[in-house]
Formats: C-alpha cells, structure tokens, sequence
C-alpha cells in the first residue's frame, strides 16, 4: 500500500517501534551469526530510520 502523502503520526510510531526494536541494546542485536549480516541489517534499519525521520518532519 502506497500513502498518497506521508502520515507524520504513523511515521512517528514506526520510528519509535523501529527504536524499541532495533535500538542500541534491543533484541534485534541479538542472535546474529555473522557481522556481515549484522552489518547489511544495520544498513537497512538506518536506512528506515531516515525514510522515517524525514516523513516525521
């Protein structure tokens, strides 16, 4: 489903469960077998967080 404009409201709580999740600490970080892949993940979650932040402005 594509949002014909950005919902900042939405935005704002997929940033923060994003956070929640994937935040320093979170349990995303735990359980990777290879840094290479806990390296690509991060990738994508700060790629997520900036699609999420700008929507969020």
């Amino acid at each position: 489903m594509i949002l014909p404009e950005p919902v900042p409201d939405l935005a704002t709580s997929a940033l923060e469960a994003l956070h929640f999740v994937a935040g320093p600490g979170g349990p995303w970080h735990q359980g990777w077998t290879t840094e290479t892949d806990q390296a690509e993940a991060q990738q994508t979650i700060d790629g997520l967080t900036a699609i999420l932040e700008a929507a969020n402005s």
